[in-house]
């Protein structure tokens, strides 16, 4: 079963994203935050400008990191023809159902064009959690 997508329409973005267990940061105003690599959950992010940063896989353990291989692999070199929605459809499909990906938009406003971002998470390590809390801060 694929990972859930969580659509949120946010007008005028966030300014930080944390993750929704750990709390660790994800990007404050100037980025993608480094640290975020080592969060037990985080799996990928592709951010405004389509950058793409994914977990090391030798940062997670046995049977993840395998997985975390595969959706490394599919971001560094999607075919060609794949459009961005192509290639979160695939990752959703990828990742296992403990999964989820946030797709926030920025909607069009009168000065923009508007932005969207995605976020993967897995919290397969989390059987005890049947729900994560959302709130804005």
């Amino acid at each position: 079963m694929a990972a859930s997508l969580v659509e949120l329409a946010v007008p005028g973005g966030l300014e930080t994203f944390h993750c929704a267990r750990s709390g660790m940061r994800v990007w404050t105003d100037e980025g993608f935050d480094p640290e975020a690599e080592h969060s037990p959950h985080l799996r990928f992010v592709i951010d405004w400008a389509g950058e793409i940063h994914c977990v090391d896989p030798d940062d997670l353990p046995g049977d993840q990191a395998a997985l975390q291989r595969e959706l490394v692999d599919l971001l560094a070199d999607p075919p060609d023809d794949w459009d961005q929605n192509t290639i979160v459809d695939r990752c959703r499909q990828l990742l296992p159902r403990s999964a989820c990906v946030f797709e926030i938009l920025d909607p069009p406003n009168d000065g923009s064009d508007g932005t969207i971002c995605y976020v993967g998470f897995d919290f397969a390590d989390i059987p005890e959690v049947a729900s994560l809390r959302l709130e804005t801060i």
